[in-house]
């Protein structure tokens, strides 16, 4: 059964919810630094995979996002690649799919056939940043790959999603009662594509969720429920009613949390109605990039160590304060910090937060 549209794996998730935007043929673009982040360690991973040269802190440079949690995201994907690695012979990276109803491109995929020409196996592997389950996705990718390759004869495509910063990962077999139940149910929302909107925590990445009613409405009723929760009891019913849209607001406050810091970058800072200034302030924060050596720094200098739980600037100043005599922990400080700079062990990271200040 072939359908006039072919669903997006990446969008499988929304469609399945909300046919409004189903042949939309604008893309939501995503930039922001978990977005980035994830882009990187999907294109680390990969080259790993293919054997491939790569360089974690320039990848970080070339996206502008933290070198640590970049590092952490593709050294936890090695990890679970070690796992997977025997499971996925053979591995196509970045596989493109497409088929009667779904397409897109699938992080990774295996396959192979008998010598009578049978599809043995099939799998598919889907890598995420953040732990989050996207059923739909998997499900559409391994539509396509079905449409294109056929069904494997062990009864099932092995499914993946994995998950890089936590190190985790979930294996669904599909069946081919499933992967049908899901055509049918996609085939239906085609048959209402643009004109059957419904509003949740699938409209995050939609491309037309500025200009869309159904949102709108969504998020006031969710502003609206969340407020009348003050000073009343709530019941975990309640609780757990709430929940969902707790999180489509979330999400739509850092969205417009973006757009004020974008405005007050090109434009200068906001006049607000009160007659406040909202702006940038600046902080300077240490870093200490190499925790192993400033202890041992450390342990030449009057101080506490049983007081030093960390390597933090907030626990140094404890540990210092705790050995100085009165009145000369401060100067202490200064002087440490000062000596752990020269040796390069600490420098300082600018960090910048909206701030709202009054003449």
């Amino acid at each position: 059964m072939e359908s006039v549209y072919r669903t997006r794996g990446s969008s499988a998730d929304r469609e399945i919810y909300c046919a409004g935007a189903i042949g939309c043929e604008t893309e939501y673009n995503d930039n922001g630094q978990d977005a980035r982040t994830g882009t990187g360690a999907h294109a680390l991973i990969g080259a790993h995979i293919l054997s491939e040269p790569h360089d974690v802190n320039l990848m970080a440079t070339q996206l502008g996002v933290p070198a640590k949690t970049l590092r952490i995201a593709y050294y936890q994907a090695r990890s679970i690649w070690l796992r997977l690695e025997g499971f996925f012979p053979n591995p196509s990276v970045e596989c493109s799919l497409s088929g009667l109803a779904t397409k897109g491109t699938a992080d990774l995929v295996s396959f192979d056939y008998s010598e009578g020409g049978q599809l043995e196996y099939l799998r598919i592997l889907d890598w995420k940043l953040n732990e989050g389950w996207h059923p739909y996705q998997l499900r559409a990718y391994a539509l396509a790959a079905v449409d294109s390759f056929g069904f494997p004869d062990c009864g099932y495509v092995d499914a993946i999603e994995a998950w890089m910063l936590p190190g985790t990962y979930h294996l669904t077999r599909l069946t081919e009662d499933d992967l049908e139940d899901f055509r049918t149910r996609l085939m239906a929302q085609h048959e209402r594509a643009g004109k059957q909107f419904s509003a949740g925590r699938w409209c995050t990445y939609c491309p037309i969720r500025i200009k869309c009613t159904a949102r709108d409405q969504y998020l006031q009723s969710a502003a609206n429920a969340l407020a009348s929760t003050r000073g009343t009891p709530l019941t975990r019913e309640k609780l757990e009613s709430l929940w969902p849209m707790r999180t489509v607001l979330r999400k739509a406050l850092d969205e417009f949390d973006r757009a004020v810091k974008l405005e007050i970058e090109s434009k200068g800072p906001l006049i607000l109605a009160d007659g406040g200034t909202l702006g940038f302030h600046e902080t300077q924060t240490p870093v200490f990039e190499y925790p192993s050596a400033v202890y041992q720094a450390l342990q030449s200098m009057d101080i506490d160590q049983d007081a030093l739980i960390s390597i933090s600037k907030t626990s140094l100043e404890k540990a210092i304060k705790a050995k100085a005599p009165k009145g000369q922990g401060a100067a202490r400080v200064r002087e440490t910090m000062a000596e752990l700079k020269q040796a390069g062990l600490v420098t300082e990271k600018t960090t910048r937060r909206l701030r709202v200040t009054h003449d």
